[in-house]
């Protein structure tokens, strides 16, 4: 046999098939059955598809290639060769992307368990090809052949010719239980979709040999770990989220439990449209996961500490406390766990950045919110748009209980159907009890350019800031004191992905605020008023970036931005003197403070390049 080649082969892997599937070829390049890989090098598959392509021997070479495509074909050599119990181990130098996630006794699978087999398609189509397709199944118990080779069985209307010497998967932990020997179907009816699986308890003796072979002696659990959740997740805006049907019937489809291998999912949109709030409702309603770990991906080193954050919590952290390692490490742990997964990269902005960090594994889901069409180049493309005019009616009427649809619909024809922009309408008219005809003429004559006299290279819409700094002033008429407004600004400064509870309710003094309970009254009214959010957690604060631009320009413009940096910089100062002495701080708070430290120079030199007139700069943090 010749070199490697790329018959019959995409130039792209599909990303739906597990990177641990092969096929193994005719020296025609077409493929005659499927393999899979145990451990890296070590391929498995049945004796017989083997004696199909006349290998059936020790020492044979054959071809095989990746089920998913996306590299040539390679030559692999037969070193285990079991007819009786119709299995087969090779090895080759050349290494598939991915290997089995665990093993499962055949034995102790249970009656009823859902399977599911990927493989090899015999499809008879003589206009098309059909590389592979998805057999889901269910266990129907074992029996023995010729009183002497114990099988498994299950039972599967999609499993066909091809898909012989291809795994079946467990579909609650993902472990192998078995691997295709044959498939029965009587003319009688009797046995109908049965298809007879080669025990893993046979395969153990021969692979053994070659990689450490570990198998669970018993069913998968019934019950469900806690779920864990790690990141700041928002939970739903005062007043309730407006169901976006069609995002998260979109989302659940693409990320659908039934296919077998990682997906991936971009919410893309202009600024305010929702994207964040469409993927945390996500987060919140899926329940199939037992891992959610919630991402800021704004930056290179918002990322990796947002991924280090999730291996603390795993417990797969580097002893050292590097973040980079951590993040490495926590890739690694994905590829092994035995949890359905799903990664949030909130905000992202560089696609070739987040693409670097994606897991492999075919039970974790990715869903990432970004600003930037780039990132359809690696995940299917979900667009959030505006609301549609119907939407923001209702909203408004809702969220008001004013039911004039005329001025509803000319607010929302002002503000462009933005999310965002409805959503601080709706809380002044709340706030400041008035109807929407009033706050229609209020929102005309609103003095937009005296308040931001820099509007021109805002990189906002003017009808959004006008709606967002008229529900900040609402807040601010409520509280004479003038707090309000000094702790909002305070917020503006530190990090848009969420500012710990305990760093402004620890710090009254700091805010001229009369004590801690006046800290917590000021948060819950800005909550109130839609101008922040609470975490689903309840430990954190979170203030839309368009919000805090907003906010910041105003207070520059009105000389108050030292007064706000400097009040943020004290609020810092004293919580890291106050907890990190002594190695009070563990790393989840520790990369939560770097955050808000890192965002506060950020805003500082963002403040700073405007009053230059320079540009943004590479990594500087975006309004997304």
């Amino acid at each position: 046999m010749t070199g490697p080649d790329t018959a019959s082969s995409p130039q792209q892997p599909d990303q739906r098939v597990p990177g641990y599937l092969g096929r193994i070829l005719y020296t025609t390049g077409a493929p005659a059955g499927t393999c899979f890989q145990a451990a890296p090098g070590i391929l498995v598959t049945a004796a017989h598809v083997l004696h199909e392509v006349a290998a059936g021997y020790k020492t044979a070479t054959v071809r095989v290639d990746a089920l998913s495509g996306g590299m040539p074909a390679f030559e692999a050599v037969v070193v285990e060769f079991d007819e009786v119990h119709d299995l087969a181990v090779l090895t080759s130098p050349v290494v598939l992307s991915d290997s089995v996630p665990g093993w499962g006794a055949t034995d102790f699978v249970g009656v009823r368990t859902e399977t599911v087999i990927t493989g090899v398609s015999a499809v008879p189509d003589p206009r098309h090809d059909y590389r592979y397709l998805d057999a889901p199944g269910t266990w129907s118990g074992g029996t023995m052949r010729d009183d002497q080779v114990r099988l498994g069985r299950l039972e599967s209307r999609s499993v066909m010719r091809g898909m012989s010497g291809g795994p079946v998967r467990r579909r609650a932990d993902g472990y192998i239980v078995g691997i295709v020997s044959a498939r029965y179907n009587a003319a009688d009816g009797w046995g109908r979709d049965s298809v007879f699986v080669a025990r893993v308890e046979d395969l153990e003796p021969l692979l053994s040999k070659f990689v450490k072979f570990e198998v669970v002696r018993s069913p998968a659990s019934e019950e469900r770990p806690p779920r864990l959740e790690v990141g700041i997740i928002p939970a739903p805006p005062m007043g309730g989220f407006v169901e976006r049907a069609e995002i998260l019937g979109k989302l659940a489809a693409m990320l659908d439990s039934s296919r077998v291998a990682v997906m991936c999912a971009a919410l893309t949109g202009m600024r305010g449209v929702g994207k964040t709030h469409c993927a945390a409702a996500y987060a919140r309603e899926a329940t199939q996961y037992d891992l959610v770990g919630w991402i800021p991906a704004e930056s290179p080193g918002d990322l990796v500490l947002g991924l280090a954050a999730v291996a603390e919590r795993c417990e797969c952290a580097d002893p050292h406390g590097d973040s980079y390692e951590s993040a490495l490490r926590l890739g690694e742990h994905l590829a092994r766990a035995q949890r359905r997964t799903l990664l949030v990269f909130d905000n992202a902005t560089d696609p070739d950045e987040v693409r670097r960090w994606l897991p492999t594994s075919h039970l974790v889901d990715v869903v990432i919110t970004s600003t930037d069409q780039n990132f359809t180049n690696i995940g299917e493309r979900v667009e959030v748009g505006t609301f549609t005019r119907q939407q923001s009616i209702d909203f408004l009427i809702d969220r008001t209980g004013c039911r004039d649809r005329l001025h509803a619909d000319l607010i929302a024809d002002r503000v462009g159907d933005l999310a965002l922009a409805l959503a601080s309408a709706a809380a002044t008219v709340r706030s400041s009890a008035i109807d929407l005809r009033e706050y229609l003429k209020r929102f005309d004559k609103y003095p937009l350019k005296r308040v931001l006299p820099r509007l021109p290279g805002a990189g906002y819409p003017h009808p959004t800031a006008t709606a967002l700094l008229m529900a900040v002033e609402s807040i601010e008429a409520a509280d004479p004191s003038g707090f309000s407004a000094r702790l909002l600004e305070t917020i503006a400064y530190l990090s848009p992905d969420g500012v710990r509870r305990d760093l402004l309710v620890g710090a009254a003094r700091d805010l001229s605020a009369a004590d801690d309970l006046a800290v917590e009254d000021g948060l819950q009214a800005c909550v109130d008023r839609s101008t922040l959010t609470w975490s689903r957690s309840g430990e954190d604060v979170i203030m839309h970036r368009l919000t805090g631009r907003v906010i910041r320009d105003r207070a520059e413009a009105a000389g108050r931005g030292d007064t706000a940096r400097r009040s943020a910089a004290d609020l810092l100062e004293r919580y890291l003197g106050a907890h990190g002495r002594h190695g009070g701080l563990d790393r989840d708070t520790t990369h939560r403070l770097v955050d808000n430290i890192e965002a506060f120079w950020s805003t500082a030199i963002e403040e700073r390049d405007d009053e230059d007139g320079s540009t943004d700069k590479p990594g500087d943090r975006r309004d997304d």
